[in-house]
């Protein structure tokens, strides 16, 4: 029970939680969930305390009578306010005895989802549909129960009758009818858990790519900073990943001048190629690279940093450099 920036994909970031977890949850349901649970919850809370909007709640009379009549009457009002809403909302809705996991009560969306008519599923344990062993099911039951904030949101996983295990948000409040009760909406987001799975799947595995590279590679923000390296980078300038992260990408050549013009003119025109620059490791020794780069782009198309990778060149600028010397050389004899 627990929850559903320019970087490289990582798979290293926080993993989705299992079934057997609880915590909170983050989501663009949660929002709806919570304003249908903070009403269902105030219409039943109306109910059981009597403290309904009806006509006389709030006031005193001298007739000990009349009194009790107009409590009556805010009460039934709640009553059947809190049951029309229960019974007839859209989202699935149960009522939980906390000591005992019995569903008291389930409404038609709920019934219609676990597969079971309203009058089998009010003669079932919540213990029946989680998947969590019974001692974690209490438990859970008893965090809200118990709580101070008197309401909780968890993740399940519930079994359906036909078997089928679906992953479902539960955002419950207590209520109390002469004895405790949980008062849940339950949200399947079974869909939304395996498209982040996927997601994170497919992190992983550009992430491994990525690490697998001899190159280093880079991202750099519009202001020349460093949003994600890989392992190479951190071996190439001798500094750890989390300190080359949000550092200046310039800082790390021995001419910062031109490198900050060779990002800037990728982010100008879209990308570079070949573009020489000499990175200086941390225990003094140089390194002459190619860079190549060129612009990446967020899920609306708006330019988000540039992507490089730079090819050691050092060995190619060292034979150049010998080559030369050699024709220099001859052709020097040959004048003589």
């Amino acid at each position: 029970m627990a929850s559903r920036d320019g970087r490289i994909p990582d798979a290293s970031g926080e993993s989705a939680p299992s079934s057997d977890v609880v915590g909170l949850s983050a989501d663009d349901d949660v929002v709806t969930a919570q304003d249908q649970l903070d009403e269902a919850a105030r219409a039943a809370r109306e109910y059981v305390a009597g403290s309904g909007s009806g006509p006389g709640a709030g006031t005193r009379r001298e007739d000990p009578l009349a009194t009790a009549e107009q409590v009556a009457i805010a009460k039934l009002a709640s009553t059947h306010r809190f049951e029309a809403m229960f019974r007839d909302h859209d989202a699935m809705m149960l009522l939980i005895d906390p000591q005992t996991g019995q569903i008291v009560d389930a409404n038609s969306s709920a019934a219609a989802y676990y597969g079971y008519p309203p009058a089998v599923l009010r003669s079932m344990s919540i213990t029946q549909i989680n998947t969590m062993s019974a001692e974690k099911v209490a438990a859970a039951l008893d965090q809200v129960a118990s709580g101070k904030s008197g309401r909780g949101t968890f993740l399940f996983s519930h079994r359906l009758a036909s078997g089928e295990i679906r992953r479902v948000d539960v955002h419950t409040a207590l209520i109390n009818d002469g004895k405790p009760l949980l008062f849940s909406i339950v949200i399947d987001v079974e869909d939304r858990a395996r498209a982040q799975e996927e997601l994170a799947l497919a992190s992983a595995y550009s992430r491994r790519l990525i690490e697998s590279s001899l190159d280093p590679l880079v991202t750099i923000s519009a202001d020349g900073v460093i949003s994600d390296v890989n392992v190479a980078t951190e071996q190439v300038t001798g500094v750890p990943r989390q300190s080359l992260i949000g550092s200046d990408f310039a800082d790390y050549f021995t001419d910062p001048d031109q490198a900050r013009a060779g990002y800037r003119q990728a982010f100008t025109q879209g990308s570079v190629t070949d573009y020489p620059l000499a990175i200086r490791n941390v225990n003094g020794d140089i390194i002459d690279v190619s860079y190549n780069a060129t612009v990446y782009r967020d899920d609306n198309g708006v330019v988000a940093g540039v992507f490089a990778t730079a090819r050691d060149v050092t060995e190619r600028n060292r034979a150049e450099r010998l080559l030369a010397a050699s024709e220099e050389e001859s052709r020097l004899a040959f004048d003589r």
